[in-house]
């Protein structure tokens, strides 16, 4: 901490960038979590299709 007050740095600085930090490596990790999520479901949504369709298809015959 110290050779960073010596290069100009202030420690309000320092609480502003770290917060900063914190922020955007936590607004990632949500934007992560819900896009993995969303694609499970639209996986889901897929295979649900598929198998109707195939259904749909089978009954046809």
């Amino acid at each position: 901490m110290e050779f960073l007050s010596q290069a100009g740095i202030s420690k309000d600085a320092l609480y502003i960038i770290s917060t900063y930090l914190v922020l955007s490596l936590l607004s990632i990790l949500v934007i992560y979590v819900f896009k993995r999520k969303s694609n499970k479901e639209i996986q889901k949504l897929e295979e649900k299709y598929r198998v109707d369709s195939e259904a749909k298809a089978k009954q046809d015959k």
